[in-house]
């Protein structure tokens, strides 16, 4: 029988860093000073201009011969490699731990992503309705890697030339958001917003009963009216998502699904300008540049609660809401 996609991920995956770990030593090479578990050391893939990926300079089409898999699915688009090229972004680094999924751009840290048991167990819940196909290989990479290892994994692009190279980061240091400081380093939000949507089967979404189309035509004019698509709200229904809540706060996005908390997106305001700074750099024409920049500054000093609300099926017993982070 032939397997699926997600399989030959998992097993190429598994290749790679069983080959990473004999070439480039032993896992203690790779821990940090008090931190539980220790990182692997770090995998270096290479991106050529065509796409094709390979470890210490090992295509991963020779990996996937060995182990009888074919890696074309991993490989990346021409197309996505010349707009990296062309943005300067010269790597993009990922620290895959258990707790948390770090990201890094040439180097610079973006907004990450902070796990604990609970909201793993949400996301398998929501990555199960969504049926997120790779989901079953990232689960079976938790249970057999990231609960023993942390897993550093740097994609390095080609360059422009006549570009200076930006050396790869010290990978000995893992910088995260302080939150217990951030938060006593914070003044009284800038900017508050707590409001509740309603949506209803057929898409459509009110505010205090009005309809979100009538608030965005009487702010932003004539065509911008807001519905969302019907079958999904009967997807959503039919696996019994009654509510969804997200909030602001200095350290971060917090998300809610049914009450139950999926990961936090962790941030302080130089992670966002990074991003900021990311997104520019690929899509520098976007007309949302005229207002992007600003939130750097914006969303750390905000604090924005909303929970949307979709139907209930009828004799569905209606879930409780999360209490949002700054409430409590």
């Amino acid at each position: 029988m032939r397997q699926t996609a997600r399989h030959r991920w998992m097993m190429v995956l598994l290749a790679v860093l069983l080959m990473s770990a004999l070439l480039t030593g032993c896992v203690g090479q790779g821990e940090q000073q008090g931190q539980a578990p220790p990182l692997l050391p770090r995998i270096t893939v290479s991106i050529d201009e065509q796409g094709v990926p390979s470890v210490l300079g090992i295509s991963l089409d020779l990996v996937g011969s060995l182990i009888g898999q074919g890696v074309a699915d991993i490989r990346l688009s021409p197309e996505l490699v010349a707009q990296m090229t062309a943005a300067n972004i010269q790597h993009v680094e990922l620290v895959l731990l258990n707790d948390g999924i770090y990201f890094f751009v040439n180097g610079q840290p973006i907004p990450y992503l902070t796990l604990d048991e609970a909201s793993w167990q949400s996301l398998d819940q929501l990555a199960t309705l969504l049926a997120i196909p790779a989901w079953d290989t990232i689960q079976g990479l938790r249970t057999n890697v990231l609960s023993r290892f942390g897993v550093p994994v740097a994609v390095k692009f080609p360059l422009q030339p006549g570009v200076d190279e930006v050396p790869l980061r010290d990978s000995a240091v893992l910088p995260q958001v302080d939150v217990a400081a951030a938060r006593a380093a914070a003044g009284e939000p800038e900017l508050v917003i707590h409001t509740a949507m309603e949506v209803d089967s057929s898409g459509r979404v009110t505010i205090g009963g009005l309809p979100l189309e009538n608030l965005m035509t009487a702010s932003l004019g004539p065509g911008t009216a807001m519905v969302i698509n019907p079958d999904l709200v009967a997807t959503l229904t039919a696996a019994n998502v009654q509510h969804f809540q997200l909030e602001t706060e200095v350290e971060g996005l917090y998300t809610y699904l049914n009450g139950q908390a999926l990961p936090r997106l962790t941030w302080d305001e130089a992670r966002l300008k990074n991003a900021v700074d990311l997104f520019a750099a690929l899509s520098p024409q976007s007309p949302v540049m005229t207002w992007l920049p600003l939130l750097p500054s914006v969303l750390p000093t905000s604090n924005i609660e909303v929970t949307v609300y979709l139907p209930v099926p009828e004799g569905v017993q209606a879930m409780p809401v999360s209490p949002f982070v700054g409430s409590e």
